[in-house]
């Protein structure tokens, strides 16, 4: 087991730890990456129904990068929006881009949950299936929200486009 978690983890090692330094900044990217790698060999044993390792990797990713902001809140009261959901967009990364800020407007009218889903599934690339178990959420309502969201976010670009 401890040689396919490294395997796992070398394979995934640059795409997690991405994930981390976009979320906390590359200062702290590499201590909360390291309490990543930490959780995935304490918590190897316990990996029995998981359907994608890598977004088992992404969900712990997901918990750490959390309780790094939240220790954070706690040391600036004032530093995060009560409804903060610890996914920022592509800066450097592969994806969508814009030559402009329609599209940070747009995600950024979507709800927490909504954002979240479409920021994993369109700039870090999981399937929704992944998705799903990131978020830990069912399936069928992961589908929903990515759907409704995908809907409202063409709307919004639209209508930035659209002369005033």
């Amino acid at each position: 087991m401890r040689r396919a978690l490294e395997m796992l983890i070398e394979t995934y090692q640059d795409e997690v730890f991405g994930y981390c330094a976009r979320l906390v900044g590359t200062g702290d990217a590499l201590g909360v990456y390291n309490r990543v790698l930490s959780a995935a060999v304490s918590d190897i044993d316990e990996v029995h129904d998981q359907r994608s390792l890598r977004a088992w990797l992404y969900k712990i990713a997901r918990i750490t990068v959390a309780h790094h902001h939240r220790s954070d809140r706690r040391a600036h009261p004032q530093a995060l929006d009560p409804e903060y959901v610890p996914v920022q967009g592509p800066e450097g990364g592969p994806g969508v881009r814009l030559s402009d800020d329609r599209l940070d407007d747009a995600m950024a009218a979507l709800d927490p949950a909504t954002r979240e889903i479409l920021q994993l599934a369109l700039w870090h690339r999981l399937r929704l299936r992944e998705v799903a178990q990131v978020v830990e959420r069912p399936l069928r309502e992961t589908r929903r929200l990515a759907a409704a969201g995908l809907s409202r976010l063409a709307f919004e670009l639209q209508q930035s486009e659209e002369p005033s």
